[in-house]
């Protein structure tokens, strides 16, 4: 009992320290506000691989080619991956200059392995811009999101730049989940960045160099993984450009996707995201994963010992851990909700937080599992 006791008090000091490190950090990356009256130079091209999203594609598409963005500088390819739904057809009924349309493989197949990976690479290849802006099928982009990121570009010049996605007026406690967990994400995974900690970012809203994607030839070793084109690409960034990836924190720029309709979708998406850190060889995230996972658990335990062998110290250790953590994570996510403007979901915040703390704890269990895990009606 002593022993648990002693390992939760040095597991609670290491995530004071974190905790501290993220809001450190966070509260470091300037908002950016663009500059007024700047003429843009920078050819872009939006990359948008789609497989099976004949619900959302029409509207994304659309919001790229609404941009406030001078129309000879601006482009948006589409790589369809393959869809078996009415994507392709939705498509081809886009009528405008910029809008090209690219079709990856042998239509109606599902054999090409990394196929994500692929229609990304196939996309950049054959892009005209120097500055290429990716984003997800499911999502809608801001009017003033390219405006926004070329001005950052020219402004700084980064390599590769990451930027918040937020979903778009979730419903329900698990779309509320959902909101707040996006929101925290991107506190996290800016700090992270900017302190060097960790580097973690979400293939919705990213953008780099043409030729330094080119370069670094990212999906090169590994096509036959299904997932992970976000982790492999930063992590390849990383590796060569160290001090030239940025965190663009600024509203213009936040990217709007939709909520997972049902705890099974949810459950599904989560454990692909597990799945995919295995493939992530920095050390300090899997530390720092298994560091929140065991805070947590050796609370649970603790309280319970205390109650059930009335034993004052694992009690009043598990105690003081439970609420520290529920003080640092509310500061935390307090941060992120007033960048987002979403301070009024705060109110959800001590229910979210125990079905967080039975979300991680049971993710982190399943996810070591070899479950069937299926994207966009493929086995991954």
């Amino acid at each position: 009992m002593y022993f648990i006791s002693i390992i939760l008090f040095a597991i609670t000091i290491l995530y004071i320290l974190l905790q501290f490190v993220y809001l450190i950090y966070w509260n470091k990356i300037k908002k950016f506000e663009k500059p007024a009256h700047v003429i843009p130079r920078t050819t872009v091209s939006i990359i948008i691989p789609a497989r099976n999203e004949e619900e959302n594609i029409v509207s994304c598409v659309q919001s790229a080619l609404d941009q406030n963005y001078p129309h000879h500088l601006l482009e948006v390819i589409v790589v369809d991956d393959q869809s078996e739904d009415q994507t392709p057809e939705l498509l081809e009924d886009i009528k405008d200059s910029r809008f090209k349309l690219m079709r990856l493989g042998v239509i109606g197949k599902t054999t090409i392995q990394g196929s994500k990976k692929k229609a990304i690479s196939y996309g950049v290849a054959h892009a005209h811009g120097t500055l290429i802006i990716a984003t997800d099928a499911d999502c809608v982009l801001p009017k003033n999101w390219v405006e926004t990121i070329v001005s950052y570009y020219e402004l700084n010049a980064p390599k590769f730049i990451i930027g918040p996605v937020q979903i778009k007026n979730g419903k329900g406690f698990l779309g509320i989940f959902q909101m707040l967990d996006f929101m925290n994400s991107f506190l996290i995974n800016a700090s992270g960045i900017k302190s060097g900690l960790h580097y973690l970012c979400s293939a919705a809203n990213i953008a780099y160099d043409k030729n330094t994607f080119i370069q670094i030839n990212a999906y090169d070793t590994n096509h036959h993984i299904s997932s992970g084109d976000d982790i492999f690409l930063i992590h390849k960034m990383k590796s060569l450009f160290p001090h030239d990836i940025h965190v663009l924190k600024s509203v213009e720029t936040i990217v709007e996707t939709k909520a997972e309709i049902d705890l099974k979708h949810f459950i599904s998406q989560r454990l692909r995201w597990a799945n995919k850190m295995k493939f992530n060889k920095d050390w300090k995230v899997m530390f720092i994963a298994s560091l929140v996972w065991f805070q947590r658990i050796f609370t649970i335990i603790s309280i319970i010992i205390g109650f059930i062998y009335q034993n004052p110290l694992a009690l009043y250790i598990g105690w003081i851990s439970l609420c520290t953590q529920l003080v640092l994570d509310f500061i935390i996510l307090y941060q992120a909700t007033t960048f987002f403007s979403k301070k009024h979901l705060l109110w959800w915040f001590i229910p979210m937080q125990f079905f967080y703390t039975l979300y991680f704890i049971l993710l982190g269990l399943f996810s070591w599992f070899n479950l069937p895990l299926y994207w966009k009606d493929r086995k991954i």
